[in-house]
């Protein structure tokens, strides 16, 4: 994990013969965040949405296929709490159905047939010739760097016959 450093500069009105105070920091101690899904905030009586549960802990950042959205019109809305993707019927009117904390809208999200399929894709992963909608920013990152990897092949492929010929 990187390390974050803290620059802070105390200036005043002090007198001049006093100095200018700099603490440097190596370290920032990040506060603990409690990740229950039963702890966003939400308060009471109030749909607390389907929970995504991704595969690895990996975050949802990363791991969810955000553009689809903008693509099709698929039948939820997300949000990310505390590193918890929740996703949100359409239906959902923000109540919830008796002492369950979800209405039944945000919990039939579980049986939708194109959540499913994104669920396998975060899971198994996805063909590399697949639209990059579907694919994740972790993905896309991946796709990336094999390319690079084959820009470099070839590149350094076409420079040994060319120093053969000299």
């Amino acid at each position: 994990m990187p390390r974050l450093l803290t620059y802070i500069s105390i200036e005043a009105d002090v007198p001049s013969d006093d100095e200018i105070i700099e603490i440097v920091s190596s370290e920032v101690q990040q506060p603990e965040i409690n990740k229950s899904p039963r702890n966003l905030g939400l308060g009471n009586g109030t749909c607390e949405g389907y929970t995504m549960q991704l595969p690895g802990g990996q975050s949802p950042h990363g791991m969810y296929p955000f553009t689809l959205h903008d693509l099709h019109s698929l039948p939820w809305n997300y949000a990310v709490f505390n590193g918890i993707l929740i996703l949100f019927a359409c239906g959902c009117r923000g109540l919830q159905a008796g002492f369950m904390g979800t209405c039944k809208s945000c919990r039939d999200l579980g049986k939708d047939k194109v959540l499913e399929g994104i669920k396998i894709r975060m899971e198994s992963g996805i063909a590399e010739n697949t639209t990059f909608a579907y694919h994740s920013i972790n993905g896309l990152i991946q796709l990336l760097n094999r390319k690079n990897e084959r820009i470099e092949f070839h590149r350094l492929h076409g420079l040994n016959p060319r120093r053969s010929l000299l």
